[in-house]
Order: structure tokens, then sequence, then C-alpha cells
């Protein structure tokens, strides 16, 4: 139970940074939900089972299917 705390206390961490970083909030959750984890695949990737478009700069070859 206390390991599954930490994991979502880092989550608000992370999120909480990216808002005081990003003035426009839409964007600061686009780019977390576009970026990788350590499994190789986004949020959003996980969810819709494809990438997202965003404004955030990718390696063209990342947008090969």
């Amino acid at each position: 139970m206390l390991q599954a705390d930490g994991e979502a206390g880092r989550a608000v961490q992370t999120i909480k940074n990216a808002l005081t970083k990003e003035k426009d909030p839409a964007k600061a959750l686009m780019s977390y939900r576009a970026t990788q984890l350590k499994n190789g695949y986004s949020p959003a990737e996980m969810l819709f089972g494809r990438k997202i478009r965003t404004t955030v700069p990718v390696f063209p070859d990342q947008l090969k299917p």
C-alpha cells in the first residue's frame, strides 16, 4: 500500500510541476499524456491505442505505425 501511495504522490507532483512551468494547462497535460513511460508507451497510447497529435517534438521514426 505504501508503494502505491508513493506512485500516486509522484504523479501528482509531476502534474503540479508541469502546470507551474506551462501557462496553458491544456498544453501541460497534453505534453504529460504524450510523454513515453518506462514501458515505451505514453498514457494516451495505452488509452487510445495510437499516438495523439501534440505540439511536442518527436523523432520522425516514431511516427511510423
